[in-house]
């Protein structure tokens, strides 16, 4: 069962509700891992419904994703996609080390302030699910 982010658009963040969301979020990650082991190898895919006015400005911030991410300790790679009939929809398929490892850099994206400022590109609410090889 997938997960939604919400309550993240920057004019409703505030210091509490940044502290809410990050341990709700960390709690929604871990129920939904229940048949995994903590350090086992873990995929995670997220979807993005970008608003049009916001495109060019989401599509630099995923150049730098796919530049950057995978120099964080923890993650061996990142693959990013753009839904052909729906140019505003994209899609990250990220391997990790394990779990915690994508939970602590959530925790950083968060935590720094940069979700806000994704945040304020979307339409929607991202969804997300971790993924184990079968």
């Amino acid at each position: 069962m997938p997960f939604v982010i919400s309550d993240l658009r920057p004019n409703w963040l505030s210091a509490a509700k940044l502290v809410v969301f990050v341990a709700a979020l960390m709690a929604s990650l871990i129920s939904h891992a229940d048949n995994t082991q903590e350090n086992k190898p873990m995929n995670v895919i997220i979807t993005f419904d970008v608003k049009e006015s916001k495109l060019d400005s989401f599509r630099d911030i995923m150049s730098d994703v796919k530049s950057n991410l995978p120099q964080v300790e923890g993650c061996n790679s990142v693959t990013v996609y753009n839904d052909v009939e729906n140019p505003a929809v994209f899609t990250l398929v990220e391997s990790w080390d394990s779990q915690q490892a994508h939970q602590s850099h959530i925790e950083s994206v968060v935590q720094s302030g940069d979700w806000e400022f994704i945040a304020g590109h979307l339409k929607t609410d991202p969804v997300s699910s971790y993924f184990q090889e079968y």
